[in-house]
């Protein structure tokens, strides 16, 4: 189910098969029974909520394990297996580390939307024990929204180097798969049309030495 693999700077970018809609659709039965919420976070000048926002469905460890009879899930458990092996493959370094798969999020953002600020993945909100993460497009259809990934070079005492940080922008496409380790500072840039839909999971484990 994976067409074509890319890695770059400790990033991997995986273009798969996978069928996304099963996901959207459970997504919108979940908020027909309210599951879903609003998220609003990272606040601003006059303390607005304006660097995170969009709707999502956590779903808890237990599913992942047992699937509770979802195919779409099987599925995207062993799909992401697979990119995470190529990926664990290709950077062996990370063969050191013990890897489980937790909860994962299934998320819509709208126009004005997304997680603009810079942030990383291992150190907020109690879980600095996330050593990787993935994130699935499940549709490629709007405007904007793109998820930017950035150069971890540290500008404070060279702060005439701060135009020069290179910010990766991996393809994207319905079913795309990217692998991170949790500690690149990342972003989504505002949707500008149309909903940007995708599926963010984390593994836990050790923290990077």
């Amino acid at each position: 189910m994976i067409e074509d693999v890319r890695f770059e700077d400790f990033i991997g970018i995986f273009d798969t098969k996978y069928n996304t809609q099963p996901v959207i659709d459970y997504w919108e039965y979940q908020k027909k029974c309210g599951a879903t919420f609003n998220r609003k976070g990272i606040f601003g000048k006059e303390r607005k909520a304006n660097q995170r926002k969009d709707q999502c469905l956590a779903t808890e460890d237990f599913i992942l394990d047992h699937t509770c009879g979802y195919e779409w899930m099987k599925q995207y458990n062993d799909i992401v297996g697979e990119c995470l092996e190529l990926y664990v493959d290709e950077y062996e370094s990370l063969l050191q580390y013990r890897y489980q798969q937790v909860y994962l999020n299934i998320q819509k953002t709208k126009p004005g939307e997304g997680y603009h600020a810079w942030h990383s993945e291992d150190g907020s909100m109690g879980c600095n024990r996330r050593i990787c993460a993935t994130m699935m497009y499940l549709n490629d259809n709007f405007e904007g929204g793109d998820f930017q990934i950035r150069e971890q070079r540290d500008t404070i005492d060279n702060p005439e180097q701060k135009d020069t940080i290179k910010v990766t922008v991996p393809e994207r496409g319905k079913g795309t798969v990217i692998v991170f380790p949790s500690f690149l500072w990342h972003r989504v840039t505002p949707v500008t049309k149309g909903v940007r839909k995708s599926l963010v999971m984390w593994n836990i484990g050790y923290k990077f030495k």
